[in-house]
């Protein structure tokens, strides 16, 4: 089964968070630029792709080197990817906060858009 991790990422400008998704040997991260991570069935929320990130950022808590910050897990758990497409990917989180479907759409280049799928 993969992985997951939503990491509280702060540093110098707002906190933001970065959502990462176990695919193959990288973890595909988005950066998602909620101050406070609230989602509602139905409801959006602006994401970055960013760079992937190595598996190790599952279970890594501290500084990142280069003085970018910190990272806190927020949370982790079970991954399962229902489709990985250019332009849409679907997946069920298993978390002890995030819980069912979720979709992350491209809007344009590298922005996109979570979204808590209610009726999946």
């Amino acid at each position: 089964m993969k992985r997951f991790v939503l990491h509280r990422h702060s540093r110098f400008g707002p906190t933001h968070w970065d959502l990462m998704l176990e695919i193959d040997d990288a973890l595909a991260t988005w950066r998602i630029g909620a101050e406070t991570l609230s989602i509602l069935p139905g409801g959006e929320i602006d994401a970055a792709r960013i760079q992937d990130h190595r598996k190790a950022y599952l279970d890594y808590s501290g500084a990142i080197s280069g003085g970018r910050g910190r990272v806190e897990p927020h949370d982790s758990g079970q991954l399962s990817v229902t489709s990985e497409d250019i332009d849409l990917w679907t997946f069920e989180l298993c978390g002890s906060i995030l819980q069912g479907p979720f979709e992350l759409r491209r809007i344009s280049d590298d922005r996109w858009t979570l979204q808590w799928v209610a009726d999946h």
